[in-house]
């Protein structure tokens, strides 16, 4: 499952990049240079992205103590991370990108048992995504409204502990299939560059941890997903 979806992200990724190469130029767009000038758009673009993570609970790991389980929360901080795309523009406003992100969410508090405690560790997330974009233009408005969604492959570590490490109490490391949807705007500012500002939600699933509640996790906690909100504030550049 894990190769095909591999495959299948590769060659999605391949696609764009042909299309890139061989997109034709677009129409003018509110900002862009009137026709004659030098700048020629040929539909190809970079996107360069700066995350801000949302703080929050993370999902409740029930671990295997006897003689009853015990329920182990992490709780997460503000973070950040960034992201850079290569896209291409396709017909009907559409867009195809190949993005890679990294995001850094450190742990904040951590619940064991019904006890919250001041806590150590992060949640680090590295993905390759294949979005498509839709941003469709309004004739006499600059401003372009953007949505759109993603899949692809996460690598994921977290670590969540007290505050002196000496009791790990969640360990996770590995990839996994993740999926996202984001919503925002695109406002021209030059000749092929543009401002965007938007959300992004983030799934990662089934991601198998060890956990326990002293010392090393040695035990072998159900399989849990990660949500990962925030904002993205960007610039995206055509390419000549």
């Amino acid at each position: 499952m894990r190769r095909a979806v591999l495959t299948g992200h590769f060659l999605l990724c391949s696609l764009a990049l042909a299309l890139a190469q061989g997109a034709p130029p677009l129409p003018p767009y509110p900002g862009d240079s009137a026709p004659g000038d030098d700048w020629s758009p040929t539909g190809a673009y970079v996107a360069l992205r700066g995350s801000l993570t949302f703080g929050g609970k993370g999902p409740t790991v029930s671990v295997p103590t006897t003689p009853t389980a015990t329920a182990l929360r992490p709780a997460h901080d503000v973070g950040g991370g960034g992201a850079i795309a290569l896209g291409v523009e396709l017909p009907f406003d559409l867009r195809l990108e190949a993005e890679g992100l990294y995001h850094n969410r450190p742990v904040q508090t951590v619940t064991l048992g019904g006890v919250t405690a001041a806590g150590n560790g992060s949640l680090q997330t590295a993905a390759t995504m294949a979005n498509l974009v839709w941003a469709p233009q309004v004739d006499g408005f600059p401003i372009r409204p953007l949505i759109g969604g993603g899949a692809g492959m996460a690598y994921t570590y977290g670590q969540a502990s007290d505050l002196s490490r000496a009791n790990v109490y969640l360990q996770n490391g590995g990839w996994h299939f993740a999926w996202q949807g984001m919503a925002g705007l695109e406002v021209p500012v030059l000749p092929g560059a543009s401002l965007t500002a938007m959300y992004r939600w983030m799934h990662t699933g089934n991601v198998k941890s060890k956990c326990g509640v002293a010392g090393a996790p040695a035990l072998s906690c159900t399989k849990i997903g990660f949500d990962d909100q925030g904002v993205d504030l960007g610039l995206k550049i055509e390419l000549p």
